[in-house]
């Protein structure tokens, strides 16, 4: 999952990164390798490889720019924990 299940803030360094990897996403063109337009992956096999080619980047493009848009505070996350108060 893209993003991870927390929030992302633009003060965040992650933000940033984020944005920028959207950004690459954005200018891939047909026949682009997504892996390739990761970074690589040094060490998996060529099975995992082509699960990654298979997304499209534009979907996830849409995806990263919808978890931005989404507001939701830290305190209203914790107050609706199903496992209790967090620590």
């Amino acid at each position: 999952m893209i993003g991870g299940a927390g929030w992302l803030r633009e003060s965040s360094p992650s933000y940033t990164t984020y944005v920028n990897f959207a950004d690459k996403l954005s200018a891939m063109r047909p026949g682009d390798s997504l892996v390739e337009t990761m970074g690589g992956l040094p060490d998996f096999s060529d099975a995992y490889r082509e699960i990654i080619e298979r997304n499209d980047p534009r979907a996830l493009v849409a995806l990263m720019d919808g978890m931005l848009a989404l507001e939701v505070s830290e305190k209203e996350l914790r107050a609706k924990c199903p496992f209790g108060k967090p620590d």
